[in-house]
């Protein structure tokens, strides 16, 4: 009889080492084992668990801790839950009937669907919407004081894509909420390649959940998307459905925003009349109850609008507007985002010392925001004033410094696009007319 091999006797002696540390877990915690493996995230936090469970945090860290001493996970410095895939294979094949496993997939994902309304909310306020609404009560959710809520939602997008996955395999269609309730983190992280996937699923399951409102608000995501990777024409469609859907619903806050979303993607393919008239029915929305945050949004992406139609006093005018209702927001994300698109205006206008304030400045927030892609992009609107006032020292300096952050980020389509700045800023000669900084 041949010997077993060196990997099959591994696993047996793995095996016997589990059903040795399984055989010692009290019930509770051996519950909790065996419904780690019927989710798919890679790690969960202790309230995520908590959700999953059905149990209260003092329960579940008893639990954590009993799995923690056998070896059965892995609980890191920031408390974060991780199972290898040994182990959740283990504790998958260990499953029992009354574990019932789809209802703690459906208490996760109304978890994480209470955690990020409540996180994005934290960010802007109010966003999403009546039609949105989301009862958080009775759920163990993360403190999003600071700047928690960015970080939060940062750390948990990739458990956020597999979930949505795993919804879309198990026949959960609500989890269509989740990704919806994403989009101010997605706004200001710029995760645009990486979510393509997550919105086309987003639609699948709210057409699956029949939901009106959740295909309108996923279809306007999805277009969204493909509005910032570039694709306007492709955009097009799902936008134009998401407003047909709008015209019979009562999710007024979410026509207003794809009506946004429209203009946009109007303007990028030159439809500029449109354009103006959907960015007109989404500030209509806005002013009715005067919420500066949607009017300020809006404003800001129209003055691109005016300037692609030759008309730049009249977008410098709204641009300016747009500035002044995000500093009554004390939304600092606005704000940068708006001090961004008025430095854009002036530098396209030939002032670039007015624009070099702005890019500044927005660099400035969005550094202290936790947004280092956006940190970026103001960066180099700062090079690029700099060297139109003849500082190319300077002027590189800000490029390079932006170079480092998308290094970091691992973005090479614009480490490319930087360097070739960086390079195109190396071979222009010096202005010895202009005297310092501005």
């Amino acid at each position: 009889m041949r010997e077993p091999s060196p990997s099959a006797e591994l696993l047996q002696a793995t095996k016997v080492l589990l059903d040795l540390s399984y055989a010692e877990l009290p019930e509770s915690a051996a519950r909790t084992f065996r419904l780690l493996a019927a989710q798919p995230c890679s790690s969960l936090s202790p309230e995520a668990v908590a959700a999953l469970t059905g149990g209260t945090p003092e329960e579940v860290r008893a639990d954590l801790d009993a799995l923690d001493e056998w070896d059965l996970v892995q609980v890191t410095v920031d408390g974060r839950v991780h199972l290898h895939r040994t182990a959740r294979a283990y504790a998958a094949g260990r499953a029992r009937e009354e574990d019932d496993r789809t209802a703690a997939r459906k208490r996760l994902i109304r978890w994480y669907v209470a955690a990020a309304a409540t996180a994005g909310d934290a960010i802007a306020p109010d966003w999403a919407g009546p039609a949105m609404a989301v009862d958080t009560k009775g759920f163990h959710l993360p403190d999003f004081s600071g700047h928690g809520p960015l970080s939060w939602m940062d750390t948990e997008f990739a458990s956020v894509v597999a979930l949505v996955q795993d919804a879309e395999r198990h026949g959960l269609p609500e989890a269509w909420q989740i990704p919806v309730l994403y989009l101010p983190f997605l706004y200001l992280t710029r995760h645009w390649s990486a979510c393509l996937e997550l919105f086309t699923r987003a639609v699948r399951l709210a057409r699956r959940a029949r939901s009106r409102t959740g295909l309108a608000r996923a279809l306007h995501g999805l277009g969204w998307i493909l509005h910032e990777l570039g694709r306007d024409d492709e955009a097009l469609r799902p936008l134009r459905e998401a407003a047909t859907l709008h015209e019979s619903g009562n999710d007024d806050r979410g026509r207003a925003w794809t009506m946004h979303a429209l203009g946009e993607s109007l303007t990028g393919t030159g439809h500029y009349t449109e354009a103006l008239r959907r960015f007109d029915a989404a500030l209509r929305h806005f002013a009715a109850p005067e919420w500066p945050f949607g009017t300020a949004i809006v404003s800001a992406t129209m003055s691109t609008t005016f300037k692609r139609m030759g008309r730049v006093e009249e977008a410098i005018r709204v641009a300016e507007d747009a500035l002044h209702l995000a500093l009554r927001t004390r939304v600092s994300p606005l704000q940068s985002h708006t001090h961004h698109q008025l430095g854009l205006m002036r530098l396209e206008q030939g002032h670039a010392a007015r624009a070099f304030v702005h890019f500044e400045q927005a660099r400035l927030l969005r550094r202290d925001n936790g947004q280092p892609r956006g940190e970026a992009e103001s960066q180099l609107g700062c090079g690029k004033s700099l060297a139109a006032l003849g500082l190319r020292a300077e002027a590189e300096e800000a490029v390079t410094a932006a170079i480092a952050i998308l290094s970091e980020l691992q973005d090479a389509p614009a480490v490319a696009e930087a360097q070739l700045l960086r390079q195109q800023l190396g071979a222009l000669e010096p202005e010895s007319t202009v005297a310092g900084r501005p």
